[in-house]
């Protein structure tokens, strides 16, 4: 059901820059568990801090949010 469930993610995603969907096979059904828009609600620690700048550093903030 893995080709199922990429397929349904893509298109739940859109135009997000971020999202997981989970999902859970339900013998032949693929059911949409939760979207989550920031992983670790937005406040996983890295470390060391330079790692954080360097990640955030490979993100550019989509335009329609300027």
């Amino acid at each position: 059901r893995l080709d199922e469930m990429i397929e349904i993610a893509e298109r739940l995603a859109g135009m997000l820059d971020f999202v997981r969907v989970d999902f859970f096979a339900l013998g032949s059904r693929v059911v949409v568990g939760e979207l989550t828009s920031y992983p670790g609600a937005g406040a996983s620690l890295v470390d060391p801090p330079e790692f954080d700048a360097e990640l955030g550093s490979w993100w550019s903030q989509p335009r329609r949010y300027r």
